[in-house]
């Protein structure tokens, strides 16, 4: 029995180990970054630790250590404008028309020019309207696929914590039936 507490504590440790070890897996996939692993600031210690041991001994071995650096660097920009332009062109008037019927001709043509302007300016407006309403229109979905994707984070973080809490949990229930194992195991008399 003593010993089946021992062994029984064990695997509860274990078993709570590898359900915290998931917990924080989910919780880390949530809070990553690009090709960030959990594992990476314990493994660049590992590797400074490391290094830092073999430099001592290469120079306790009277051979100088070496440092190699690399670096790359990559930059680019990129812009693009686009305008759209109205041009009209009139030919010009002939030198022996009379000057009431140049001041007629430039009149009229002053007055398509108007017209056409207003028109163009219209357009642009309903246009700049469209765009208006798209822009809410998207601005309103994008919100709402925000706040869905910062509900499901929440929802997977929480699990995370509760993977935690309960291989914790499993962990230390672990460790009292093992140390009740230990404790009540008779102790052999010398």
């Amino acid at each position: 029995m003593l010993r089946f507490l021992t062994l029984f504590g064990l695997v509860l440790q274990l078993a709570g180990a590898a359900v915290t070890g998931w917990g924080a897996r989910l919780i880390w996939r949530q809070a990553a970054t690009g090709g960030e692993r959990l594992v990476d600031p314990a493994l660049s210690l590992m590797r400074r630790t490391w290094q830092r041991a073999i430099n001592i001994l290469l120079r306790w071995m009277g051979r100088p250590s070496s440092r190699t650096v690399q670096g790359s660097g990559v930059a680019s920009a990129t812009a693009a404008t686009s305008a759209g332009l109205l041009s009209k062109g009139y030919s010009p008037l002939p030198a022996d028309l009379p000057l009431n019927e140049m001041v007629a001709e430039l009149d009229q043509r002053t007055q398509a020019l108007r017209a056409d302007i207003d028109r163009s300016e219209s357009q642009l407006l309903d246009k700049m309207k469209d765009q208006a309403r798209r822009h809410d229109e998207l601005s309103q979905a994008f919100g709402q696929y925000m706040s869905e994707q910062d509900e499901n984070a929440k929802r997977r973080d929480r699990r995370g914590i509760r993977f935690e809490a309960a291989g914790l949990a499993l962990v230390t229930i672990g460790a009292i039936l093992q140390a009740f194992g230990s404790l009540l195991a008779p102790t052999p008399v010398q």
